[in-house]
C-alpha cells in the first residue's frame, strides 16, 4: 500500500532503474565488443544506480558508431570509469550477498538464543541473557 509521496517517487525510480538496466543489458550484449565481465558489470551498476548508471554507461562506454569502441574509450577518464565499474560491480554484489547470507543465518541464531527470554535481563532480578532463572 502506497502511503507517502516518497513511495511514488521510489516506484518511479525503480521502474526507471529496471528499464535502464534492460537497455544497458541489451546494448551491451548486442553492440559492445567488451569482455562479458565488463558487460555484466555495467548491467549490475545500472541496477544499483538506476538512471545515473545509465547516464554513466552512455557517457563512458556506449560507442557512437559500430567498430569505434576502442577509439571511444581511449580517454583516460573513460578507462578509469571502466575500472571503477568492474570493481564496484564485484564489490557491491559481494557485499549484498554477504549481507543476505549473514542476515539469514543471524535471524535463525537470534531466534534460537532469545526464545522465551526476551533478550537481556537484569542480573539483580535473578535472570541473565539466555540462561533463564538463576538459583541463589
Amino acid at each position: 500500500m502506497l502511503i507517502q509521496p516518497l513511495d511514488y517517487a521510489l516506484l518511479v525510480w525503480f521502474a526507471l532503474a529496471g528499464l535502464s538496466a534492460v537497455y544497458v543489458a541489451y546494448d551491451q550484449w548486442r553492440n559492445n565488443p567488451e569482455p562479458n565481465v565488463m558487460r555484466a558489470g555495467f548491467v549490475l551498476v545500472t541496477l544499483y544506480m538506476g538512471p545515473l548508471g545509465f547516464l554513466l554507461y552512455v557517457l563512458a562506454d556506449k560507442e557512437p558508431k559500430p567498430g569505434t569502441h576502442e577509439e571511444f574509450v581511449r580517454p583516460l577518464w573513460k578507462q578509469g570509469v571502466g575500472s571503477t565499474i568492474h570493481c564496484v560491480a564485484g564489490d557491491a554484489t559481494g557485499i549484498i550477498l554477504a549481507a543476505v547470507i549473514t542476515a539469514s543465518l543471524a535471524r535463525g541464531y537470534i531466534a534460537r538464543t532469545t526464545a522465551g527470554h526476551g533478550g537481556f535481563r537484569r542480573p539483580e532480578r535473578g535472570l541473565s541473557f539466555c540462561t533463564g532463572p538463576q538459583s541463589a
